[in-house]
């Protein structure tokens, strides 16, 4: 389960690309940003830098190592769990957590490949508030 996954062999596999990778399925970082991973990378590779982390990220979201979830008023964070899934983000604290809901994600490929689409990953990000902001006296009330 920790081996890298073959079409991420695609690009050329060095120690570091290796270790961000470890790291992000380490689960000591829950969707992390590009400068949360370069932090915590840092401890063991000290000379790395941001633009290495960065285009470490962007090829392994390319090639589907990873998910890149982009956020129009925040920075990209990312994921390790590449099962489709959903995101819930609250626009109240930032926090983003996972929803591992496959219902409306099988009914969604479903009802497009019946039309003739063919799908090749399924993204869905879903904001408001979470339990803890929806809860707060000052947010009662409002959507």
């Amino acid at each position: 389960m920790n081996s890298i996954p073959k079409h991420s062999l695609q690009r050329r596999r060095s120690a570091k690309r290796d270790a961000i990778l470890k790291l992000l399925r380490s689960e000591r970082l829950d969707h992390p940003t590009a400068n949360d991973v370069y932090l915590a990378i840092r401890k063991t590779y000290p000379n790395i830098s941001l633009g290495t982390v960065y285009r470490n990220l962007n090829d392994m979201s390319e090639d589907g190592s990873i998910l890149k979830i982009s956020s129009p008023h925040a920075p990209d964070r990312f994921d390790h769990t590449i099962e489709p899934h959903l995101h819930f983000v609250c626009s109240h604290c930032g926090n983003l957590c996972d929803l591992h809901l496959s219902s409306p994600i099988a009914y969604i490929k479903n009802a497009l490949e019946s039309e003739g689409f063919q799908i090749g990953k399924i993204s869905i990000t879903i904001t408001g508030a979470c339990p803890n902001c929806a809860s707060e006296p000052s947010r009662k009330g409002k959507k």
